[in-house]
């Protein structure tokens, strides 16, 4: 069966092994911010490039429609020509103000630029524009082309030039049509400079991105590399490792969960060291007086006594317990050990338990307590309580120094029952009390043969509560002893079976 110990190596193996040829995390990021950072410089190219002419357009237009209600607002001043000329002069704008008299048309307000069409226009055009703005409600706004159909005007024109028309019926009864012309489109050489300067800007910008998205992936990949390096050292066997990790909280979080598997990975290769040293002890030893005493009583004549033979039989029964200590905590890590649940009175078990070992033990000098009251039916695998009992009271004697006293105690209330045993002995101290359960460990770190067991007693034990989700724990004090104990819910369906 699997130990512990393989369990952890073989996960930290896992942890630390990656895909043939999969790339590092720190170019992935790299590569990836790279990528995003070059993807959105394209994408704002792009739309440069197609929107521009529309949203050029776009704001020309608005800012003629604003142009030209502002300056229709001047009309009924008595500066109305010198103001309307000053404000298209400075949005560089041509500007032409008709006075509409039936079908006759006094400019009487006048500002043009180089590549004004107003100055081109003839009564018919004019005409049509005002027309066009009458229809419209006052305002009209379309290029040359779309305005006037006449061919002598160059292609460039017809596409280029916005005109804006606005009619204004002044305070004296009077007819104002204000006519604006500008381009609709920039020029091509603003808009080559544009697109080389936003050229310049953008690989400037992937430089400075590309710099950035490397700083910050060898940040977050470089406690990730260190934590994968010290894995690969913890999965050859090196568990003293510090993962510690001040990074994002992930990174710590792990870094946390490795140290603490490397401390648990030290403690079980302690432990297992342990368990191996006292096993070959414990093995060796009942197997040389064995050997020794069956080669005695071969070689010298009238050897062959009881005596002899029932040393052999006890070293060979204690080679029995051992090995069998061994298989059973071998079926509790396979799963393959289950509780066959029956009802009986835990008070009975526990009073035959003491009886059997107060008979077994009358000549050693150990005194054995019993406290109970009433019943105490419990719901339960009874044979492996009863070696539940067996355990903790062996591991008692074991460790009762010279007070040779164990005390069972079965205390019940109206939901449960606890179960107690307490020695006298040499007590635990705090720092191994939270260790006494774990597999192969000992309090007493010097193996001596006096003290027996392979140190699996206690952990067959907690797996067995483990089996019957039983509470358990225990407490101790150096010097004054050490109490075990642990409780079952009361089961009042039935009688216990030996009570009926």
């Amino acid at each position: 069966m699997p130990s512990a110990w393989s369990r952890y190596a073989a996960w930290g193996i896992a942890l630390t092994r990656r895909k043939r040829g999969a790339p590092k995390i720190k170019w992935s990021l790299f590569v990836s911010f790279t990528a995003i950072t070059a993807l959105i410089l394209m994408m704002v190219t792009l739309l440069q490039v197609l929107l521009i002419d529309t949203v050029y357009g776009f704001t020309v237009k608005s800012r003629m429609r604003s142009l030209v209600y502002e300056i229709g607002y001047l009309a009924n001043s008595e500066s109305f020509s010198e103001d309307a000329e000053t404000l298209a002069q400075e949005s560089s704008t041509a500007l032409a103000v008709y006075l509409i008299d039936g079908s006759s048309q006094t400019l009487i307000a006048e500002s043009t630029e180089h590549l004004s069409v107003l100055e081109r226009l003839d009564s018919a055009e004019i005409e049509t524009i005002y027309r066009f703005a009458k229809e419209n409600g006052g305002f009209f706004q379309e290029t040359l082309g779309d305005t006037l159909k006449d061919n002598r005007f160059s292609p460039n024109e017809r596409k280029g030039r916005l005109l804006s028309a606005f009619v204004d019926e002044r305070a004296d009864g009077s007819t104002l049509l204000i006519l604006l012309d500008t381009a609709r489109t920039p020029m091509k050489h603003l808009v080559l400079l544009m697109q080389n300067h936003f050229s310049l800007v953008s690989v400037l910008m992937l430089a400075v991105s590309a710099g950035i998205a490397f700083l910050l992936a060898r940040h977050i990949a470089a406690p990730i590399e260190r934590i994968s390096g010290k894995a690969k050292r913890m999965a050859k066997g090196e568990y003293d490792l510090d993962f510690s990790e001040n990074s994002y909280r992930e990174i710590a979080e792990l870094s946390e969960i490795l140290n603490q598997t490397s401390d648990e990975l030290t403690k079980v290769d302690r432990m297992q060291k342990e368990l191996v040293a006292n096993i070959s002890h414990d093995l060796r030893t009942p197997l040389t007086m064995i050997v020794g005493y069956a080669e005695v009583m071969r070689d010298i004549e009238g050897e062959n006594t009881p005596e002899n033979v029932q040393v052999i039989i006890d070293e060979a029964t204690r080679l029995s317990a051992l090995v069998n200590d061994l298989l059973e905590i071998s079926r509790f890590q396979g799963g393959i050990e289950e509780c066959k649940m029956t009802s009986f009175d835990m008070v009975l078990l526990a009073n035959e338990t003491v009886e059997r070992y107060r008979r077994l033990k009358e000549n050693s000098g150990f005194t054995f307590g019993f406290e109970a009251k009433g019943e105490a039916p419990v719901l339960a695998d009874r044979a492996k309580i009863a070696q539940v009992l067996c355990n903790l009271i062996n591991n008692a004697m074991n460790y009762s120094a010279e007070e040779k006293t164990v005390y069972l105690r079965v205390l019940c209330d109206d939901v449960r029952v606890r179960v107690e045993v307490e020695d006298h002995g040499i007590g635990i101290s705090a720092e191994d009390l939270p260790n006494v359960w774990n597999r192969y460990y000992r309090v007493d770190r010097k193996h001596r043969r006096s003290v027996t067991g392979s140190g699996l007693g206690l952990s067959i034990v907690r797996e067995i509560f483990e089996l019957h989700s039983a509470r358990y724990g225990v407490s101790s004090e150096l010097g004054r002893g050490t109490t075990f104990w642990f409780e079952l819910p009361l089961y009042s369906d039935a009688l216990p079976a030996e009570r009926v």
